[in-house]
């Protein structure tokens, strides 16, 4: 990253969580940010979620389907999703 890049990112306005908007500011925000995949503006409050990350959740969750399946494979009596 160079230092006219962190120059452009400072000069954009963003959304933070808590953050007290209008709803045509919040969606001109919004728009500009096409890297934020959900904000949501209630009764004028931004609410923008943690983003999930991979290690935490992304990797744990594959890791448990992976041993259910194979638990599910070899067990005959086994039925997923019934």
């Amino acid at each position: 990253m160079t230092l006219a890049d962190v120059f452009s990112q400072a000069k954009k306005p963003s959304l933070e969580n808590g953050d007290r908007m209008s709803r045509g500011e919040f969606e001109r925000r919004y728009h500009l940010m096409p890297n934020l995949k959900k904000a949501e503006l209630i009764e004028g409050v931004v609410y923008v979620p943690s983003p999930v990350r991979i290690m935490s959740h992304g990797q744990p969750h594959a890791t448990m389907i992976t041993i259910v399946g194979n638990l599910c494979n070899g067990n005959a009596s086994s039925d997923v999703g019934g």
